[in-house]
């Protein structure tokens, strides 16, 4: 990498390129960064925090769009996996997060905002290590189901 392109991504003005010898932490930072960008820059979305943890159990991110608290589970995964975006809804996860979203939001003055639940997944393009594949699915979970 050129030495003003390292540069750039060490203060966070360009996204590393993809690499396939990264571990699955680094893939899973990678993702995320993904997601920060694309919620930031595609949905106006302002961050109030990153692996934020709480209730037994983490959020991935949170972001405010407009007057909505977002709650976003990020995936990262392999571009051979096969697995389907709606693989997250599994009761196990579906619990963690609840329990998250409760104690992040008791933090909060009442009344509460609005509340959704949104996942995205981010997909490395082999072809392309520059820019990944983005699927988000607004409103994954139905707010009353989890809170």
């Amino acid at each position: 990498m050129n030495p003003l392109k390292a540069a750039a991504v060490r203060i966070g003005w360009l996204l590393p390129d993809f690499d396939p010898e990264w571990d699955h932490n680094a893939v899973g930072r990678w993702g995320e960064l993904w997601a920060v960008r694309h919620y930031h820059r595609e949905r106006g979305a302002a961050l109030l925090a990153r692996n934020w943890r709480g209730g037994g159990g983490e959020l991935d991110l949170v972001v405010r769009e407009r007057e909505t608290l977002v709650f976003v589970e990020v995936k990262t995964r392999d571009p051979r996996d096969l697995e389907p975006l709606s693989a997250v809804r599994d009761p196990k996860r579906l619990r963690h997060l609840r329990g998250a979203a409760i104690a992040y939001l008791r933090r909060l003055p009442r009344p509460y905002p609005p509340v959704r639940f949104d996942v995205i997944l981010i997909t490395p393009d082999p072809q392309n290590p520059h820019e990944p594949q983005i699927d988000c699915l607004l409103d994954a979970f139905r707010a009353d189901d989890l809170i």
